[in-house]
């Protein structure tokens, strides 16, 4: 090729990484849905890499075939005349360097770019990526696992705790997640979440950096507080209020289908077949099962204007009557004394997340407990047993976050969990655990990119 190239020669060279005046030989042919790209580039004096000679002699030629995605849509592939050349001083031959490939790949720096680029997506699989830029899943996920090593992030002064199940092992179904409550970024992923994987993973952290977490996080989950308590001694520990009421929210949901099935008909076809005098009580369990079956959700609901006394009422053809959500609320309480009393305290247990501060929330803490054990419900009891149990880590969910007005919790990491299994979901799971770990680290953390390089070789050690 001469250089007195066209506007668009420079253009199209420009797609294959290529300079004009280090071209020999372009030439494009299509075929069918592919196009493909014959280059032979100027012959260049190259240092041997044996010895450290210069030489320009050529042993000889081999003929390449690159894949290329450069063109989106279309497969691209280059046919590459690469010279073997000659060490006249050492006698020993080598592949003269070229600047669209890696040495023994098959496919073209820009597709490892893109590859890696498109990887970076939550969304994307390693198969949707090796259709767009044509070539094999396994490629793809061989050129993510050489440029892909992520680190993990040194443990920051507030971190969160917590498990997702995304990657099964033999030894454990659960992944533990560690997360920068300042950054939103993960710190690292673990197999498990098991005591002795745990200890033996902050055990090779320094104990300066250990020193340096402040308040950490965590489920209702008793491994992950022996562990705090072992490996982070200065920190404080502080349990996610949605873990505390959702556990309290089992309790309600046991209290309300023992509710509903004392108002269960077996036989509803054969209503007539019953003395007329209890019919009336047969006609009141049937409506009391629907609106238990129909309407059990207001009993969890948190918004106050579906639940507003005042909000005008709707006729209702079950019941016959005209009713608002409120007063279906107040019906199905008042059909069971345990139910509402188990109900009140929920209310109870939610106003004292809303309302109190972290000066306030001893007391209130212990009148709840109070009131638990004086109640004649074995439920109630059990968890008045499990708040005593926690109480210091529910009094430290109440810790204000510096320069900002919000509670220490675990919702950014929930969000992040929910991020991991969408892309186990999408890819139908991870068998390597270590692409996942890396996978789920590069896709995530805005701070982690890739090597162009490989990092598996010794001759790419160095970027």
């Amino acid at each position: 090729m001469n250089s007195t190239h066209s506007s668009h020669d420079h253009f199209v060279l420009k797609l294959f990484n290529l300079d004009g005046k280090n071209v020999e030989h372009f030439h494009i042919r299509h075929s069918d849905n592919d196009v493909h790209v014959s280059i032979t580039l100027s012959l260049q004096e190259h240092t041997c890499p044996i010895c450290g000679s210069s030489t320009s002699s050529i042993k000889g030629y081999t003929t390449k075939k690159i894949t290329h995605s450069a063109l989106n849509g279309t497969h691209c592939y280059i046919s590459y005349r690469a010279r073997r050349m000659l060490c006249v001083a050492c006698k020993k031959t080598f592949y003269e360097h070229n600047p669209f490939t890696f040495s023994g790949m098959k496919v073209s720096l820009l597709t490892v770019y893109n590859v890696l680029s498109d990887l970076k997506s939550c969304n994307e699989t390693f198969t949707s990526i090796a259709k767009r830029h044509n070539i094999s899943t396994t490629t793809a996920a061989s050129i993510f696992d050489k440029h892909v090593h992520v680190s993990r992030n040194p443990l920051p002064e507030i971190m969160c705790i917590d498990e997702v199940y995304a990657f099964k092992s033999d030894h454990s179904k659960y992944v533990c997640v560690l997360l920068d409550y300042t950054s939103q970024n993960i710190i690292d992923l673990l197999p498990d979440r098991h005591k002795g994987t745990l200890i033996d993973y902050f055990h090779h952290i320094p104990k300066e950096e250990r020193l340096r977490v402040k308040l950490i996080c965590i489920d209702m989950w008793q491994t992950y507080r022996t562990v705090a308590q072992v490996m982070f001694p200065k920190a404080e520990l502080a349990v996610d209020k949605f873990h505390v009421i959702q556990e309290f929210t089992r309790h309600l949901n046991q209290m309300r289908v023992k509710a509903m099935n004392q108002f269960y008909i077996r036989d509803r076809k054969a209503l007539d077949k019953y003395p007329i005098e209890q019919r009336n009580d047969i006609y009141y369990k049937e409506m009391m099962y629907y609106l238990f079956k129909k309407f059990h959700w207001l009993l969890y609901s948190t918004d106050s204007e579906t639940l507003d006394v005042n909000k005008p009422k709707r006729y209702n053809h079950k019941l016959n009557r005209y009713l608002n959500y409120h007063d279906i609320l107040t019906m199905i309480l008042d059909s069971d004394t345990q139910l509402k009393e188990v109900f009140n305290f929920y209310t109870r247990l939610r106003l004292f997340y809303m309302t109190d501060s972290e000066q306030s929330a001893k007391l209130a803490l212990n009148q709840l407990i109070d009131l638990l054990h004086a109640s004649n419900i074995e439920s109630m009891n059990r968890f008045a047993n499990t708040l005593t149990q926690w109480k210091s880590e529910i009094i430290h969910s109440f810790i204000t976050i510096p320069y900002t007005d919000k509670r220490i919790n675990n919702a950014i990491i929930e969000n992040t969990n929910k991020t991991i299994k969408n892309i186990k979901h999408n890819s139908n799971g991870f068998t390597n655990w270590d692409r996942f770990r890396n996978r789920i680290l590069y896709a995530i953390n805005d701070n982690v990119t890739f090597s162009l390089y490989p990092l598996n070789t010794e001759k790419d050690q160095v970027i």
